[in-house]
């Protein structure tokens, strides 16, 4: 885990007789429930308990605070000479080596029983499981409330900030300006001990001017039950005037308030919709200044962003057009989508299934547009192609018909899902993608928009690719070529390297070998001039030689796959096996029935036309 830069979020005032009670009971029975009030310091309390700084009290920590990213990133980092030995992660977390920690915190959008269910496969949690545990092996518990189902476990009640002292030392670690003991005592009687409250109300106070410190108090003293709420909408106001940049960040960032995010993210939309860079530093210095957010460092330059989830749940609920900003939000998170980062997909996801889980949505669209994200990412990276198929078909019904980019996405998804292992469904794929074009090219007539040559020539290829994996050559040639005429100015694009292969490989399943190897060819010369995947074709020209008796060409295009670097081609070794089973399956290697046929042809009209002069003459 890396370590926590220490700062004056990570003082603990007031808390150094938890901490010693939270310890003890770690100590005695390695496991501890913590709940309490939002906002009352939980989170705090855990990092002091894990560590600060370089003094790191556990060699590994492993925290789990949702159903989807959190197992798979534990699996994935868990070591695979150690995964090896355990037939599950729940042993490989029960039995790793060195001082560990377990965390379940955040996972408030599951029922209690939901939550036992399914964690109790994936982590110890059951009562022999837990007896069984190393004795330098600690669980620990963050929740609002307690935990029903977990009787077992010692639960411990961490309340607001009790002594009249330590609630000035609280107000006053935040406050650059000096407040009169009448106010200190109004902003006590305010908070009630509640250092996240504290802070915000502390911090508040220094933008305001002093002669209007007094009402703000007031107010504030008036209205107690609801007194968070109306400090974060006075904060919301001030974004709304200017004061801290711009409304557009608040309403955006704020629905990122469930997992951490990155500052990247913020500085691609500011880059993406032509924002203020100023803006952005502004409202990023003014979110840790509230305690909206804390930050920390990992590796190289990225920095990465911990909401506190309280205080961003409260934005969400006290700004308005809640429903506009979370489309917003929806539409700024498929734009941010990395293809090429695994890690940066799931931890952008995860942000969309909590709303799925939560049903935190306003209408049935923004449900659908939900819920077609998390099919995408449980078809791409948690293997669950089945149930990604169903929710986007869902998803599709709804709406279907509406001629929007939505339905087109849709479509466009379930053809992905489709094409898939093990569902293969390529003619319901090519439905889907046929659909794509058909609703793409309506839209942009519609908006007299220009025509995005690379997607839709990547369509095309899919819908080529289904009807080559439905044995509808003649078709998906025609559409092969209708892409490389699409693309024939620009030689450089990847698409007109993939055009010429697919032509080739389909040239291939027609045992067109010769036609194959030509178009093969043009693939390879363009794809080495310009830095593209060559694999493919390196495997289709070796069974084409293969296939004519040409083992030494054939020899040439393996030792080509074999020259490959590793790093870049991980998957060389399935292509060699593959060409290995092809060999096997294929042991004549000697010339095929149809060639054989044109070449005796050729020598039988030959020798005929030979005959032919000599009887003449």
């Amino acid at each position: 885990m890396v370590g926590i830069k220490e700062d004056k979020q990570d003082k603990l005032i007031g808390r150094d007789k938890e901490l010693k009670e939270i310890k003890d009971i770690l100590d005695k029975e390695k496991c501890v429930v913590i709940y309490g009030d939002d906002g009352n310091g939980k989170s705090s309390m855990l990092r002091h308990i894990v560590g600060i700084g370089e003094a790191l009290e556990y060699d590994n920590v492993f925290e789990i605070s949702d159903f989807e990213f959190s197992p798979k990133w534990i699996s994935k980092i868990a070591k695979p000479e150690d995964k090896s030995k355990f037939s599950s992660m729940k042993d490989y977390v029960s039995w790793c080596e060195g001082k560990s920690l377990i965390i379940i915190r955040n996972i408030t959008h599951h029922s209690d029983a939901e939550i036992y269910e399914t964690l109790s496969k994936q982590v110890p949690l059951d009562e022999d499981s837990i007896k069984k545990m190393r004795d330098d092996h600690h669980l620990i518990i963050l929740r609002s409330q307690e935990f029903k189902e977990l009787k077992h476990i010692t639960h411990y009640h961490l309340k607001n900030i009790q002594s009249d002292d330590d609630c000035t030392l609280l107000l006053k670690e935040y406050l650059e300006i000096e407040l009169t003991d009448t106010q200190l005592t109004h902003a006590k009687n305010i908070t009630n001990g509640n250092p996240l409250f504290s802070k915000m109300l502390s911090r508040y106070i220094n933008t305001v001017k002093k002669d209007a410190i007094d009402t703000l108090l007031e107010d504030l003293y008036n209205n107690i039950l609801d007194a968070q709420n109306e400090l974060v909408r006075r904060i919301i106001g001030d974004f709304k005037s200017g004061k801290y940049a711009n409304l557009r960040f608040l309403s955006t960032f704020c629905w990122f308030g469930s997992f951490s995010m990155l500052f990247s993210w913020i500085e691609k939309i500011v880059e993406g919709e032509s924002l203020n860079t100023d803006d952005c530093k502004i409202f990023y210095e003014t979110m840790l200044y509230f305690g909206f957010w804390r930050q920390n460092k990992i590796s190289g330059d990225e920095i990465i962003i911990e909401p506190t989830r309280s205080a961003c749940k409260r934005i969400r609920e006290n700004i308005n057009q809640k429903s506009e900003y979370l489309n917003d939000f929806l539409i700024t998170t498929t734009s941010l989508m990395p293809e090429d980062s695994e890690l940066e997909y799931l931890i952008l996801s995860r942000h969309i299934f909590y709303y799925f889980h939560s049903k935190e949505y306003f209408n049935e669209v923004q449900k659908a547009r939900i819920s077609l994200h998390c099919a995408r990412a449980l078809e791409k990276y948690y293997n669950q192609p089945y149930t990604a198929l169903e929710m986007a078909e869902e998803c599709l019904d709804v709406v279907r018909g509406s001629g929007e980019l939505l339905e087109n996405n849709a479509h466009r998804i379930l053809a992905e899902i489709n094409l898939s292992q093990p569902i293969s469904n390529f003619a319901q794929a090519l439905i889907h993608f046929r659909q794509v074009v058909k609703l793409g090219d309506a839209f942009i007539a519609k908006h007299k928009l220009k025509v995005n040559k690379s997607m839709h020539s990547s369509t095309l290829l899919k819908i080529g690719g289904c009807l080559d994996k439905l044995k509808k050559y003649d078709e998906a040639l025609e559409t092969f070529r209708g892409v490389l005429e699409m693309v024939m100015d620009d030689e450089k694009s990847p698409t007109y390297a993939t055009a010429l292969y697919s032509i080739s490989r389909t040239y291939f399943h027609l045992n067109n070998y010769i036609e194959c190897l030509h178009y093969s060819s043009q693939s390879i010369r363009v794809s080495q001039l310009y830095n593209h995947s060559t694999i493919d074709q390196y495997l289709h020209s070796a069974k084409c030689h293969y296939k004519l008796g040409n083992t030494k060409k054939s020899n040439y295009f393996i030792k080509m796959i074999n020259e490959l670097d590793e790093k870049e081609y991980p998957q060389k070794s399935i292509y060699l096996e593959d060409f290995h089973i092809y060999t096997q399956e294929n042991p004549q290697a000697l010339i095929s029935a149809s060639t054989k046929y044109i070449a005796t042809s050729t020598i039988l009209i030959s020798v005929g036309f030979l005959l032919y002069k000599y009887l003449k003459k």
